[in-house]
């Protein structure tokens, strides 16, 4: 996989774990009003740009470290 499919999946996992927060049951998603659905997509949508950030620093941090490595093994 590549850094796009990485990133793409770091998204959609913020956005599941986002959701799973949000609906506990199958009822309360039966009984959502859309105030509360309005809600719930901006909450999600936030849930999985933090996790999207979270992801693309780490992937930062690890590149610089291993470009460290490799210019102190020159």
């Amino acid at each position: 996989m590549n850094g796009s499919t990485n990133n793409f999946l770091a998204f959609i996992g913020g956005f599941i774990g986002a959701m799973t927060h949000y609906i506990t049951n199958i009822q309360a998603l039966l009984n959502i009003r859309t105030s509360e659905l309005f809600d719930f997509t901006i909450h999600s949508l936030i849930g999985g740009a933090i996790m999207l950030a979270v992801k693309v620093f780490g992937d930062w941090m690890l590149h610089k470290i291993k470009s460290k490595r490799n210019k102190k093994d020159e």
